[in-house]
C-alpha cells in the first residue's frame, strides 16, 4: 500500500511539475513577443531557457500520457476488440512500448554522459541536465508500463483500468 501511494505520489508530481513547465514556458514567450513588439527589446536567454524547459515538459507529460493510456490510435483499435484477443493485444502492445522505453532509457542516459561537459549557450548550464529529462521520462514510462502489464496479467483486461496506476489517479 505504501508502494501504490508513492506511486500516485510521483505520478502527480510529475503532471505538477509539467503544468508548472508549462506556465513558465507561456509566459517567458509571451514576455518575449510583448517586449519585442512593445519595446523593441529582445531578451537573449529566451531562446536558450525556452528550448532547455519544452523538452522537460513534453518528456514529463510522455509519463501521464502512459498512465492514462491517452495515445488516440492504440486506444481506438484495442478498444475495438473483446476477451482474449484484446488481453493479448493489450499486453502486446504494452510490451513493445516497454522495449522501447526500455532502449531510449538507455541511449538517453548515454547521450546524457557523453554531453555532461557540454553547456548550452547564454543560460551555461550543461547538455546532460537537458537530456536528463529523457532518463526521467522513459525510466518514469517503463515503470508505468511493468505495473499495467502486471495488472493486465493478473487482472485480465480490468486491469488495465483497475490497477494503481490506471485512469482515475
Amino acid at each position: 500500500m505504501a508502494v501504490t501511494k508513492l506511486f500516485q505520489f510521483l505520478l502527480k508530481t510529475t503532471i505538477s511539475i509539467s503544468n508548472i513547465l508549462l506556465i513558465v514556458l507561456t509566459f517567458i514567450v509571451a514576455l518575449e513577443v510583448v517586449c519585442r513588439k512593445l519595446f523593441n527589446y529582445s531578451f537573449t536567454f529566451v531562446t536558450a531557457l525556452t528550448a532547455f524547459v519544452f523538452p522537460w515538459l513534453v518528456f514529463l507529460a510522455i509519463i501521464s500520457v502512459t498512465k492514462n493510456n491517452d495515445h488516440i490510435g492504440v486506444s481506438f483499435f484495442l478498444n475495438k476488440m473483446k476477451g482474449r484477443t484484446k488481453t493479448f493485444f493489450t499486453i502486446f502492445n504494452k510490451v513493445v512500448m516497454l522495449v522501447f522505453s526500455v532502449f531510449m532509457l538507455l541511449s538517453s542516459y548515454k547521450l546524457t554522459v557523453d554531453v555532461v561537459d557540454i553547456t548550452i549557450p547564454i543560460i551555461e548550464i550543461s547538455r546532460s541536465w537537458l537530456y536528463l529529462s529523457m532518463i526521467i521520462a522513459f525510466l518514469g514510462t517503463s515503470i508505468v508500463l511493468i505495473v499495467q502489464i502486471v495488472g493486465i496479467i493478473r487482472h485480465g483486461n480490468e486491469g488495465e483500468t483497475t490497477d494503481d496506476l490506471g485512469h482515475g489517479l
